[in-house]
């Protein structure tokens, strides 16, 4: 299953790659795990926004290519990170380094703000929900919420210019083969015409990789469905994750709405119950649980004379 355009066949992950007006793909690649962090930069002028940084090891690739589109550092004015992980805040703090804007926005969902204050990280924050980004020039970024895909307060960003809609985690893979596929639609005909309900039987379908990623990392089925349905309503064209291939057909993008929107055993939705046997376990275990701690005489006493002679009579 060929899934490579012919931007990617012809294309080098070591430079990069213009994915729509005046927005560039400045991420990194690696052949043995195939596995692809995508990093974006909007250039607006003499102005600039950096979309998911990355990991540390992947810092210098990614100044690197900023520097080849011919844009300064000090000239970033804000870094959007989608993502919590704590190797993204290290790379954040490197690159506020570099930049030296004491007025640098750094737009971040508030579970990362809450992170970043509780260590102690420096630097102007600004939990997503409060505006939208705006260029001197009057150009916008803006912010939608997409509750429980994956986080609590997570959120893409559009860019209403080059028409890039920048997803995070959401629409991405942790394995691609190339940072662009094919016509979806033509190319996974051949499976669905053999009636497979998951799609291609060969175990390294691109697209079973995507819906095995969104089984790990969103929420739950209905999280999965409200987000689609949230962003289905933007007028993007192309859609740019944090990890995996960047989608740019039309065609590919109706195709995969289609998928993920059937998409089962998503998060939560995904864990077997055991039936009967294991509601009446955990019911025993509650009833365990509230005669151990139940007061004495009415309400009033311990069942233990202290705390430290009951947990002794736990370990014995």
């Amino acid at each position: 299953m060929a899934m490579a355009s012919d931007e990617a066949a012809t294309f080098g992950y070591d430079r990069p790659l213009k994915i729509g007006r005046d927005v560039h793909w400045v991420g990194s690649y690696c052949p043995h795990s195939r596995n692809a962090f995508n990093s974006f930069i909007v250039q607006d002028g003499e102005e600039a926004v950096l979309m998911d940084a990355g990991f540390r090891e992947g810092l210098p690739s990614l100044v690197l290519k900023v520097l080849q589109l011919g844009i300064q550092p000090g000239s970033i004015k804000a870094l959007i990170q989608h993502s919590l992980c704590s190797q993204a805040r290290e790379t954040r703090g490197h690159l506020q380094k570099l930049i030296r804007r004491s007025d640098l926005r750094i737009v971040s969902p508030s579970a990362a703000f809450r992170a970043c204050s509780f260590h102690g990280e420096k630097g102007r924050l600004n939990v997503m929900e409060r505006r939208d980004f705006t260029f001197s020039s009057g150009r916008q970024l803006e912010f939608f919420r997409i509750p429980f895909a994956p986080g609590a307060d997570s959120f893409v960003t559009f860019d209403s210019h080059s028409g890039v809609l920048f997803t995070g985690g959401l629409l991405g893979s942790h394995r691609v083969p190339q940072l662009f596929w094919g016509n979806l639609e033509a190319e996974c005909r051949p499976c669905a015409e053999k009636g497979s309900g998951r799609g291609c039987s060969w175990a390294g379908c691109p697209l079973l990789d995507m819906e095995q990623h969104h089984r790990e990392i969103i929420s739950s089925e209905k999280a999965l469905r409200i987000a689609l349905k949230r962003l289905a309503r933007i007028p993007f064209h192309i859609v740019a994750p944090q990890w995996g291939s960047i989608i740019s057909q039309s065609g590919n993008l109706a195709f995969l709405w289609k998928r993920l929107l059937g998409l089962r055993g998503v998060g939560i939705d995904g864990v077997a119950e055991d039936a009967g046997v294991q509601e009446e376990k955990n019911h025993e275990e509650l009833e365990f649980v509230h005669k151990r701690f139940q007061a004495n005489g009415g309400g009033k006493g311990s069942p233990c004379p202290s705390p430290e002679s009951c947990f002794a009579e736990w370990d014995a």
